[in-house]
């Protein structure tokens, strides 16, 4: 108290300024700052659940479309038959397609049957021969099949010298659940 009262006027109203300065920038940085802070992460956690809820609900009402259109497909990704039906379906579907396309089937090889995680994946290799606008309508016709084939690598060659034939190495992947 001795060391207050010394003081003058003018140096005790600088010293009520400082204390009140150090005062306020204590109540900002103790109190204030941290609760602006949290007022910002919620502001930021509710916009990041305001997207996620939006997603969310356009998933919903997709959700009737969505199951339609899986039902269309569901009997032909369901694996309902043994794994040589299966694949004997799914070489009739090919030879139906080849024919339909006006393409030859020179050789068929089919591969076992490979189980990955949730789904079994049938894999056949063809040989096929044909003129250019048939193989491409072939390849075409596989890739839109109600089975749901896919190829995965296919190879062109020429057939004779004098032909205008194409020969082509494909290999067709269905995959069942």
């Amino acid at each position: 108290m001795e060391f207050f009262s010394k003081l003058s006027v003018k140096e005790k109203k600088g010293l009520y300024i400082a204390v009140l300065i150090i005062s306020i920038a204590a109540f900002d940085r103790l109190i204030i700052s941290p609760i602006a802070s949290s007022f910002r992460k919620l502001n930021h956690d509710i916009k990041t659940d305001e997207k996620r809820l939006v997603l969310g609900l356009r998933n919903l009402n997709q959700k009737d479309a969505v199951l339609a259109e899986y039902q269309k497909y569901e009997k032909n990704i369901r694996k309902t038959e043994s794994d040589e039906e299966e694949v004997s379906k799914t070489l009739d579907e090919i030879e139906g397609l080849a024919r339909k396309a006006h393409v030859s089937m020179i050789d068929v090889k089919t591969r076992s049957p490979q189980q990955v995680d949730f789904y079994t994946e049938y894999t056949m290799d063809l040989e096929i021969q044909g003129d250019p606008e048939s193989i491409a309508n072939f390849l075409y016709q596989i890739n839109t099949s109600p089975l749901l084939l896919r190829t995965t690598r296919v190879r062109f060659g020429s057939q004779e010298k004098d032909s205008k034939g194409v020969k082509a190495s494909i290999v067709v992947t269905r995959i069942l659940l």
